[in-house]
């Protein structure tokens, strides 16, 4: 670590002066109680920076490019700096030589300011983006993209060694079966809002970024960790449309070996009403008031095969209806929202109607949360343990045939 205290005043006002304006120039001002931190990336003589909302009552200005030869330190500006009390630090990042270091990753591009990223080829989808529009965005700061591909035992796949093998540059991984509660029996159970902060935040992700999130087959387990990104508090959170088999067939670029980042700060802000526990999935099945959609292919619903997880009984919950996420989408891609709603209707499922979303394991689920909410409808929780949970327990009704 290295403290600089300057001269004095006048030098805390001089930087901090400049980190003024040029706030003021880019983004306008801001105000509120606390600390600002401002952390300065990449090498070149204008870097610029990037900043992490509220870190334990502080405050930030937000993104603004800074003139400064030490481009490649991290600056700690402290309110009481600005008013001319205080120290002035600079934490330099550990040498790439040095044990343990991380080499911390620039997402941006030189030029001026690009403007907001689109959304995708359905302009009417928030929660989508193409992958043109992901290519045109890259680097830029505040945009975070998520290689959250995850597979069942019987496909065979590997989603680490293929992340490994190429991912869409900047890419970091989101292991599913790591970035969960700890001991639970249950193979995805949601981990606590510290843990997911503390997990998220290791991979350079912070609540206030854009989030694009992908997976390796289109559309299958991406939607899981958009969901679990918007319970934890991050709001502009999008799916690549056509994930990783859409990026490649248009021909984009892709990185290998493992993305170095460096650490941000998520905020997590627990959005409970979105999640359903054990005890809510027996009030909605004796008692009724939301609609139970599993999206488990119809033999599994039906309960004509076997559970892949040993000690789940086969079948489906009494009142559910099925929906197979297969029916979703086409290509590997959501279908529009009048194709949804059809199919939602045929599925005897009321578009607009509260509902709890169900899979084998809460993955899949989460594309039948992503379509409704394309239908505007938000009134939708999914239930965190699914079947894994409901079918292993002892005292859970089941029913079998459709």
């Amino acid at each position: 670590m290295i403290v600089m205290r300057g001269s004095g005043v006048v030098s805390r006002a001089f930087f901090a002066f400049g980190c003024f304006r040029a706030g003021r120039s880019s983004i306008g001002r801001r105000s509120g109680p606390g600390c600002r931190t401002i952390r300065c990336v990449g090498g070149e003589p204008k870097a610029r920076t990037r900043f992490f909302d509220r870190v334990r009552g502080s405050r930030t200005f937000g993104a603004f490019p800074v003139r400064s030869r030490f481009a490649d330190l991290a600056w700690h500006v402290r309110s009481e700096d600005l008013r001319g009390g205080g120290s002035l630090r600079a934490i330099q990042r550990p040498g790439e030589d040095e044990p343990g270091a991380r080499k911390a990753v620039t997402r941006h591009s030189a030029g001026p300011t690009p403007a907001p990223i689109r959304e995708g080829p359905m302009s009417q989808n928030p929660h989508l983006i193409s992958p043109a529009d992901l290519s045109d965005a890259l680097g830029r700061d505040g945009l975070s993209i998520v290689d959250a591909s995850w597979y069942l035992p019987a496909q065979g796949r590997s989603a680490r060694a293929e992340y490994e093998a190429g991912h869409v540059p900047g890419a970091v991984f989101f292991d599913q079966d790591e970035i969960v509660e700890p001991g639970s029996p249950l193979p995805h159970t949601l981990p606590s809002p510290e843990l997911f902060a503390a997990k998220v935040g290791a991979l350079g992700i912070a609540a206030t970024d854009t989030i694009v999130v992908y997976d390796g087959m289109g559309l299958f387990s991406a939607p899981r960790v958009w969901w679990m990104m918007r319970v934890f508090g991050a709001r502009d959170v999008r799916v690549l449309d056509g994930g990783l088999p859409a990026w490649t067939a248009e021909g984009r670029p892709l990185e290998t070996g493992t993305q170095a980042v460096g650490t941000a700060i998520f905020r997590p802000d627990f959005d409970a009403s979105a999640v359903a526990g054990l005890g809510d999935m027996r009030g909605f099945v004796s008692g009724g008031g939301r609609q139970i959609v599993d999206v488990r292919p119809a033999e599994r619903f039906a309960g004509t095969v076997a559970e892949p997880r040993a000690g789940v009984r086969a079948g489906h919950m009494p009142g559910s209806a099925n929906l197979p996420f297969a029916d979703l989408q086409e290509n590997g891609r959501l279908k529009s929202a009048d194709a949804l709603r059809a199919r939602m209707s045929e599925a005897g499922i009321d578009p607009d109607g509260p509902a709890v979303t169900s899979c084998g394991s809460g993955v899949t689920a989460a594309i039948l949360n992503l379509a409704f909410e394309t239908i505007g409808n938000r009134d939708v929780k999914l239930y965190d343990g699914s079947w894994s949970e409901w079918g292993s327990a002892a005292d859970t009704p089941v029913e079998t045939a459709s």
